[in-house]
């Protein structure tokens, strides 16, 4: 996991940590760093799009990485109700979207906030979309990991060409050019 460099003037969307998965997060070092709730994306982040079942290893990562929080919940922009036997799994709550209320809105984190009975700067939130889950996550005042997505595009994202406008923006705001633009942070 590397962490990110960020002065008052970057914007939101860029994340505090990129991970090349989910099983690349460092879970200690954001324990350490004061997190105490963790909110996952579903969609691209745990399970492929529209998946219901983790892969075996990121499932068992997390099982072994639950006792250092307090609670965690998935925060997905699935409006269906078909994450409660994912977030059983995990040990996990649910927030899930409603018609109006969806990432990147501060009022969706919000209701995170409510259903894990935390504050925002204990709060971190892990998940694949620049807009959706880190925008929406920094500017309602949680840490943010960006995790590279699972399988393939919803097929919105691929109309909308979100994958390459998300590619540009990642190249303009998150060089990785030296060891001064990033600090690795090894487990």
């Amino acid at each position: 996991m590397i962490a990110l460099k960020r002065e008052a003037r970057t914007p939101h969307f860029v994340p505090n940590y990129i991970s090349r998965s989910l099983t690349d997060v460092d879970f200690s070092l954001l324990k350490r760093r004061g997190i105490k709730y963790i909110a996952f994306d579903a969609d691209s982040t745990l399970v492929i799009f529209r998946g219901t079942t983790m892969v075996s290893a990121s499932h068992r990562f997390l099982q072994a990485k639950r006792h250092l929080f307090k609670d965690w919940c998935i925060a997905s922009n699935r409006i269906t109700n078909d994450l409660q036997p994912l977030a059983d799994s995990i040990e996990a709550k649910v927030v899930r979207a409603t018609l109006f209320t969806r990432k990147p809105s501060r009022r969706f984190f919000d209701r995170v906030y409510k259903k894990l009975n935390s504050k925002p700067t204990e709060t971190a939130m892990i998940g694949d979309k620049l807009i959706a889950d880190m925008w929406g996550a920094k500017r309602a005042g949680m840490t943010t990991v960006w995790v590279e997505h699972l399988g393939n595009d919803n097929p919105l994202d691929s109309m909308f060409r979100t994958r390459q406008v998300e590619r540009k923006l990642m190249k303009a705001y998150l060089p990785v050019r030296n060891n001064k633009d990033v600090i690795n942070n090894d487990r």
